[in-house]
C-alpha cells in the first residue's frame, strides 16, 4: 500500500529534528509548505503526526514547538499521582488501585490533591517536585503543562482522553462507544425518547467531546431531543446528582421511556421515580464501574477501575523506560451486563489501540 505523502513528510521532518536541523520550533506551516513543494493542508497534516508522535507541541502564535529530548533524572522511587479536586477520596477505586499498582513495584505514591487549578500553569512547582514522573487523573493537566513536562524530561501519563494536540500518553475507557452501545440497545428495544445522564467531568475540551459525540449518535438514531441530556453539577455528591436528575426526567411534560445513567448511583433514580403520584418506570441503562453499585438490577455496560489502573501504571513504566518513544493512546474495552452476567465483551481496534 502506497503511503499517504504527509506520512512520507513527517518521517522526513522526524529525522530533521532527529539531527537538530530545526531550533526550539518548526517553521510556519506555509515555509515548511514551500520547502517541500506540498499544499499548506499537506504539510499540516504531516505536522499533526509529529504532535502525535510526541516530537512538537502547537502553541498558538508561538508557533510548533520542539518538544526536549528527555533529561536524565535521579531515580527516587517516587511517583506523583495527581488530581486537582477537593472531594473524598479516601474510598476512589482509581486512586486506590494506582497506590496499590505502585506499592506492589517497591516505589512510593504521592497522592496530590490541590483544588486550585492555576497550579497547573506554575512550572516552578512541577519541575522542582523531585519525582520520578506524573499521573494525572480526573482531567487535570493542560496543554501548557504537558510541554513544559516533556521540556524537561519528566515522564507523565494521562489516566484521561486528551487532546491530539497535547502530544500526551494517556489511557481512558471509550464513554462514546459506551453510549454508542447503549443508545443501539434501547433502540432496538422500541425506544424512541431517551434521555441521557451524562458523566462529571472537569475538562473542558473533554466535555465537550463527549457532549458533541452524544448528541450524533442521537441524530444518527433520529431521536436528539436536547431537553433530555443532562450534564452533572460539580459542585454536589453523585447521590444528590442522580436525584435531582431523577426529579428533572419525571417532571417533564413528556419524560422519556428510557434513561442512560452514567457513574450515577440507579436506585437513587428507582427511589425518586417511587415517590410519583403517577407511576413512571422507564427502562434504566447504567454505565460504569458495577462495583460501585453492586446491587444493580438494571442493564448495564460495565468496566473496571481496578484493571484501569493496572492499565495506567503499565503505561507509566513504558514511558518511563523510553520517554522519547512516539506517544500512546489506549482505549479500554467494556462489558454488557444483564442479570448480573456477563452477555458481551467489546474489544475494538480502531481508532485507538484497544486493551483488555
Amino acid at each position: 500500500m502506497i503511503k499517504p505523502k504527509y506520512i512520507d513528510i513527517a518521517e522526513m521532518l522526524k529525522e530533521r529534528i532527529e539531527v537538530a536541523y530545526y531550533q526550539k520550533r518548526l517553521p510556519a506551516i506555509r515555509q515548511l509548505a514551500d520547502d517541500f513543494s506540498v499544499a499548506p493542508a499537506t504539510m499540516q497534516r504531516a505536522v499533526r503526526e509529529l504532535v502525535i508522535m510526541g516530537l512538537v507541541t502547537p502553541m498558538g502564535p508561538k508557533g510548533n514547538l520542539l518538544n526536549a529530548k528527555s533529561n536524565s533524572r535521579p531515580k527516587t522511587g517516587i511517583i506523583g499521582i495527581f488530581c486537582n479536586f477537593s472531594g473524598r477520596i479516601d474510598n476512589d477505586p482509581l486512586l486506590n488501585g494506582l497506590q496499590k499498582m505502585i506499592k506492589q513495584e517497591g516505589k512510593h505514591p504521592l497522592l496530590m490533591t490541590l483544588p486550585n487549578q492555576m497550579i497547573n500553569h506554575d512550572d516552578k512547582f512541577w519541575i522542582s517536585n523531585w519525582l520520578d514522573g506524573y499521573i494525572f487523573v480526573y482531567s487535570t493537566i493542560s496543554k501548557e503543562l504537558a510541554y513544559e513536562l516533556r521540556q524537561n524530561g519528566i515522564p507523565f501519563v494521562v489516566a484521561n482522553r486528551c487532546p491530539e494536540n497535547f502530544g500526551a500518553n494517556w489511557i481512558d475507557f471509550d464513554k462514546v462507544g459506551m453510549f454508542r452501545d447503549a443508545v443501539s440497545q434501547l433502540v432496538n428495544q422500541g425506544h424512541k425518547s431517551i434521555g441521557v445522564s451524562l458523566p462529571l467531568i472537569r475538562f473542558k475540551s473533554y466535555r465537550k467531546y463527549l457532549n458533541d459525540n452524544i448528541r450524533d449518535i442521537l441524530k444518527e438514531f433520529n431521536i436528539y431531543n436536547p431537553k433530555l441530556v443532562k450534564n452533572q453539577n460539580v459542585n454536589i455528591s453523585n447521590k444528590k446528582n442522580a436525584q435531582q436528575n431523577a426529579k428533572y426526567y419525571m417532571n417533564l411534560e413528556n419524560p422519556p421511556t428510557a434513561i442512560i445513567i452514567d457513574t450515577l448511583p440507579p436506585n437513587e433514580f428507582l427511589t425518586e421515580f417511587s415517590k410519583r403520584k403517577i407511576p413512571y418506570t422507564p427502562e434504566l441503562m447504567y454505565i460504569g464501574d458495577k462495583s460501585l453499585f453492586p446491587l444493580i438490577e438494571c442493564p448495564a455496560i460495565t468496566f473496571s477501575y481496578q484493571s484501569f489502573a493496572e492499565q495506567v501504571w503499565t503505561l507509566f513504566k513504558q514511558v518511563m523506560e523510553n520517554s522519547n518513544a512516539p506517544t500512546k493512546q489506549y482505549f479500554i474495552g467494556w462489558n454488557i451486563t444483564k442479570n448480573h452476567k456477563i452477555t458481551k465483551k467489546i474489544i475494538k481496534k480502531e481508532p485507538y489501540l484497544y486493551l483488555t
